[in-house]
């Protein structure tokens, strides 16, 4: 569980907004100033009326989507492409000044705040997409891979997820988007990388999906035993611990995300001794915090792999706290400065019935 800052975010105010909770392996980074993302925001929809600049070149369906925003992991536009995006092209819907949102070309999405529903949207939006740029009045979005993935790990059909953004879009949305949108659906969300008993599994519902990402030499590389299948076409193989994040960086390669889980249930007490810790009675979640909470428990006895991201101030610490001590077995923090270690190890003993002497403290001074 990463918990991050939101980019550039200063301490919230008595509501706090809502936490964006994903199973997906990036995080959330803001890549242009403010001014720049509201430029950026707000020129594109005035180009629909304005000169009409030479088209940009159409992306091949297979680089609709990148994989992340935010890394080199995929092919995705730079800021100063997007900022300049020509969207003149672009046949408007009948009853378009209603609707909130343009979708454009390559999963790029745009948001008018001043909306009525404006909170439904967001999150939505925040279900199905990474956030870019979040100003006052036009927020940005984009749908990657692992958001489509995070959103089909979460119970959103792709079906479903295609027929709200046509419902919401001011536009009229690419049929090549749509067509890849659905082929990403058949396959993306299917593959597990789970935790059980201190031993990695990598398994599908689609044995023959399972088999294709085992057919890569990196992925086969870092298996223990071949692909098995059970009840139901149901595919298993065993994973060698040493080289799951081998394993993890090829099928990312490929354009299929693993979600990982933890079934933590299942955990043995013998190599993993119970944490003896619960919440205080006085410790009370806020709705966010519970949110996040809610979507890494989604299954009972399994933990969901993920990121949350939450202004300063927000209560990450306290998000972690509560995911260790639902978990419930030992946990390891890591952080980046000697502060926020103590920050943790003051917390854990204010939130928690924690004993003091069962939080140990590792920095460059102090190792306890």
């Amino acid at each position: 569980l990463d918990l991050e800052d939101e980019p550039g975010s200063q301490a919230p105010p008595a509501t706090a907004p809502p936490a964006v909770a994903k199973a997906r392996g990036a995080p959330l980074t803001r890549r242009a100033s403010r001014a720049q993302a509201a430029r950026g925001a707000t020129e594109a929809p005035r180009a629909v009326g304005g000169d009409v600049q030479p088209p940009p070149p159409k992306a091949s369906p297979d680089s609709s989507l990148p994989a992340t925003h935010g890394t080199q992991c995929g092919v995705q536009e730079s800021q100063d492409a997007k900022v300049g995006q020509d969207l003149s092209a672009v046949v408007m819907q009948p009853d378009h000044h209603q609707r909130p949102i343009w979708v454009c070309p390559g999963g790029r999405i745009l948001f008018e705040t001043s909306h009525p529903q404006a909170a439904q949207v967001a999150d939505f939006l925040i279900a199905i997409a990474e956030p870019v740029s979040r100003p006052q009045l036009m927020h940005e979005y984009q749908i990657t891979v692992l958001s489509l993935n995070a959103a089909v790990s979460n119970g959103i059909d792709v079906e479903l997820l295609i027929k709200v953004l046509v419902k919401l879009s001011k536009n009229v949305i690419e049929d090549s988007f749509i067509r890849f949108m659905r082929e990403r659906g058949r396959s993306i969300g299917k593959l597990r990388l789970v935790l059980r008993e201190s031993r990695h599994f990598l398994e599908s519902k689609d044995s023959a999906l399972l088999r294709h990402l085992c057919s890569d030499a990196d992925v086969a590389d870092c298996l223990s035993e071949d692909v098995g299948v059970g009840p139901g076409d149901e595919g298993t193989a065993e994973v060698n611990s040493l080289k799951v994040e081998k394993l993890k960086q090829a099928a990312h390669g490929m354009h299929l995300p693993l979600l990982q889980e933890y079934e933590f249930r299942r955990d043995s007490t013998d190599s993993n001794p119970v944490l003896p810790a619960v919440l205080r009675p006085t410790v009370n979640m806020r709705p966010y915090q519970q949110r996040a909470l809610s979507k890494m428990f989604s299954v009972d006895g399994v933990a969901k792999s993920g990121i949350v991201v939450l202004p300063c101030g927000a209560g990450k610490t306290l998000v972690g706290i509560a995911a260790t001590v639902r978990v419930g077995r030992r946990a390891l923090i890591l952080t980046t400065t000697a502060v926020a270690v103590d920050q943790w190890r003051r917390q854990f003993q204010l939130y928690t019935t924690l004993p003091p002497e069962d939080v140990y403290v590792l920095t460059a001074e102090h190792k306890r």
